[in-house]
């Protein structure tokens, strides 16, 4: 049965533009450069196509999903048999993606999916100003991580309506006894493509953080290093997480969500049992006291949402 191969572009709609354009070339060493779509500015992450777009607006999040996929007639026929509604974007769309044909469809979030037969930019790729690259291909752009108060709604949708396997679990405890649990998913080797934290109550942002991989750990310390020079505010420290095996840290992006960086993640070359793991890292991820601040607002209210649901039971 037809489904995604890889996620090959993320699109967010920012306020700032400016800051965003210093943050990916601190953080990236990239640069936004224009798209075909009017007011859209892309980062260009390798040269098959794999990018970050950016438009202003007022979501500050995550407004659409691109992936690939070789059979977009049977896939079309396989997220109306889940009762999606999939419809085909106009030739211009496809083209300002490098596509020959664009499919597009909504997750239970609200987040658009566009999935296309293949993608090239239409920007030339040049090595980041920090001369590191970025381990993509045919595992895509790294990876999404988004938030929602349905865990087993989202699952079924990009498992069964798109086809991805789960990968595993965590299940987290934050701040105040906080439980989170979040699912991985994966379309390709690359141990996810997307993630999913549910903290049992809606979300005000869609998009919890996104995620390029680098080469090795030497260049992962090099990024740290020059977040720490420019004071870009870190949410977890560098650490090793227990299921992927990423040697990871994450900061807080101009638009509020996160962003990570790592390097030499697992593969999951054959099906495996799908594991339920303990915690965030195995070692390390150290959430700063600034970032706890910020986490007050949403412990406390993921706490109470937990506490009426044990009442209410």
């Amino acid at each position: 049965m037809a489904q995604v191969e890889s996620v090959i572009f993320g699109r967010f709609e920012v306020q700032r533009l400016d800051l965003w354009r210093e943050f990916m070339g601190v953080f990236y060493g990239l640069e936004l450069k224009p798209s075909l779509m009017p007011g859209e500015f892309e980062a260009v992450v390798d040269d098959s196509g794999a990018r970050l777009l950016f438009r202003e607006g007022p979501a500050e999040d995550l407004i659409a999903n691109g992936w690939i996929c070789r059979d977009l007639d049977g896939l079309k026929a396989r997220l109306e048999s889940c009762g999606q509604r999939a419809e085909w974007a106009s030739e211009a769309e496809a083209h300002a993606l490098g596509s020959n044909r664009l499919l597009r469809t909504v997750d239970p979030e609200g987040l658009t999916i566009e999935v296309m037969d293949k993608t090239a930019s239409h920007q030339a790729y040049s090595p980041p100003a920090h001369q590191q690259t970025f381990k993509t291909g045919s595992l895509g752009v790294g990876h999404f991580t988004f938030q929602t108060a349905d865990l087993d709604r989202f699952e079924r949708f990009y498992t069964e309506a798109l086809g991805l396997d789960i990968t595993d679990y965590n299940d987290l405890t934050l701040l105040a006894g906080v439980r989170v649990k979040v699912g991985f998913y994966r379309a390709n080797p690359h141990h996810h493509s997307i993630g999913c934290a549910s903290f049992g109550i809606p979300s005000r942002k869609r998009l919890n953080h996104f995620f390029l991989e680098l080469p090795d750990h030497d260049s992962v310390g090099r990024a740290f290093e020059r977040i720490q020079e420019k004071r870009i505010s870190i949410a977890h420290e560098i650490g090793v997480h227990p299921n992927d095996n990423l040697f990871t840290f994450y900061v807080i992006t101009p638009s509020g969500f996160q962003a990570e960086i790592g390097a030499e993640g697992r593969l999951v070359e054959a099906p495996e049992p799908v594991l339920t793991h303990r915690g965030m890292a195995r070692w390390g991820h150290r959430m700063p006291a600034a970032q706890k601040l910020r986490m007050v607002p949403t412990v406390a209210r993921a706490a109470a949402g937990q506490l009426r649901k044990r009442f209410a039971s």
